[in-house]
């Protein structure tokens, strides 16, 4: 959908809507366009290096994610109307062609300790329904917080660097 005109994506979405609620059916969505999946989707599942790390109601995931690499998502998007610049995850995703022991996320990720580098995160279910696959999700709101400051975002995370 991204070479789509605004108006024209509006217009498939629109249609694509009406044959759903007339069909019964229901529809997958892969997009990167978050603005996109909040207006049209119930759930959402978040995927970084082909491992879904968070799932759940689209609100509840915008409102509150527990995933790290989701607050970095939902927070590289420019918000019209917001003074808020987007800030970019640094770094890159890993090569999928190589082994990885631990959570895909750990080398960009600002909470990612020894264990998060060696040992990829069980799916862990919580009150709210969303699913998360991070050791330290009890920590997300205080990231959330302090997303919108670049250096919160900076450096390598080695195993060496966090404990």
């Amino acid at each position: 959908t991204n070479a789509l005109d605004v108006i024209v994506q509006d217009q498939i979405f629109t249609r694509l809507r009406a044959l759903q609620d007339e069909r019964g059916f229901a529809m997958i969505l892969v997009t990167h366009d978050i603005a996109l999946v909040v207006e049209n989707c119930e759930r959402i599942c978040v995927m970084y290096a082909g491992t879904i790390v968070e799932s759940g109601l689209t609100r509840d995931i915008v409102n509150r994610p527990r995933h790290p690499y989701t607050i970095g998502l939902l927070n590289a998007v420019s918000v019209l109307g917001s003074e808020r610049e987007p800030i970019a995850i640094p770094g890159t995703p890993p090569n999928l062609f190589e082994r990885l022991d631990g959570c895909r996320f750990a080398p960009r990720c600002p909470l990612a300790t020894e264990l998060c580098h060696r040992k990829m995160p069980p799916p862990e279910t919580l009150d709210s329904g969303q699913v998360v696959r991070c050791y330290h999700w009890e920590q997300a709101d205080d990231l959330a917080r302090r997303a919108d400051d670049e250096a919160t975002w900076t450096g390598t995370r080695t195993p060496e660097t966090r404990d």
